[in-house]
């Protein structure tokens, strides 16, 4: 399990968690608005889709999906990770 952690205006680049396996991200953040920013992407199929960074939602998706963090306009982003593969989970990749 990790704490991902993003300053304002931080670009992170698209990336894969692994090979196989599934990412869970939990958005802890409160008072969250659509201006904010802070959206998880994702690349599929040649079109980004974003899902908003709501607090206390669980989200979960093939760890082979590209996808990447982007950062509040404002404030730190901080988000909890869980990666799990065939061999168990692990926490040593980053967001």
């Amino acid at each position: 399990m990790t704490v991902n952690v993003f300053a304002p205006g931080e670009i992170p680049y698209f990336h894969t968690d692994c090979d196989e396996g599934v990412t869970f991200i939990y958005y802890p953040q409160e008072n969250w608005h659509i201006n904010d920013g802070g959206t998880t992407e994702f690349y599929v199929d040649n079109q980004i889709i974003g899902i908003l960074p709501i607090q206390n939602r669980l989200l979960y998706f093939d760890a082979n999906i590209p996808h990447r963090a982007t950062a509040f306009r404002d404030r730190y982003r901080f988000t909890v990770a869980l990666r799990c593969n065939k061999e168990g989970f692990r926490g040593d990749i980053y967001e």
